[in-house]
């Protein structure tokens, strides 16, 4: 990711009011109360995202539904102090109901997390938002890896606060938490 250019950086930091003046269609997050953008993603990354997340939601309780690229926040005061959009979260179904007052999701409402890495993510997919997620206690990170070949990465949040050594899957991964999911890695093959 790269800061934007031209963009008018408030001098309190991001309010909702601020974030509603960045041009639609910028991928940004906010990191320590900067916004930074990102190109937008290849046809290959947006296909492999649509394909993980119809997976887990062919799996997913009715109590959760998975989103892509919604928005996990994080405020201090009337400023979103952190924004990360992680390519595929799981959040309750009532987030994403029609008439839902908001669309995005504190921390502790994100079961999953889940990023398809590319070429513009490879340093935030595989350390920045491995040590953010788990300081926000989201219980399951998934790291899908296409190239060179296709490997899925699944962190597992131990108890204090950090990820457990992750654990690669070239063929079938299977967990129960946070609740019962199947992922086949060859769908990317």
């Amino acid at each position: 990711m790269t800061a934007a250019v031209g963009l008018y950086e408030p001098p309190d930091g991001w309010s909702d009011e601020e974030l509603v003046q960045v041009p639609e269609g910028v991928h940004y997050e906010i990191e320590d109360g900067r916004l930074v953008v990102s190109p937008r993603p290849t046809f290959w990354h947006q296909e492999a995202c649509r394909r993980l997340t119809n997976v887990i939601e062919e799996q997913c309780p009715s109590q959760f539904w998975p989103v892509q690229e919604g928005e996990v926040r994080i405020y201090d005061g009337r400023v979103v102090a952190e924004l990360r959009a992680p390519d595929i979260l799981v959040v309750p179904r009532e987030l994403t109901r029609r008439g839902a007052y908001r669309g995005w999701a504190h921390p502790h409402e994100v079961s999953l997390a889940a990023e398809v890495v590319s070429r513009h993510s490879y340093t935030p997919d595989r350390t920045t938002k491995v040590a953010v997620y788990a300081a926000w206690g989201i219980p399951l990170y998934l790291r899908l890896e296409t190239e060179p070949e296709v490997v899925l990465y699944a962190y597992r949040l131990g108890s204090n606060k950090t990820y457990e050594k992750p654990t690669e899957h070239r063929e079938l991964f299977t967990t129960d938490e946070p609740f019962q999911i199947q992922i086949d890695p060859a769908l990317w093959g």
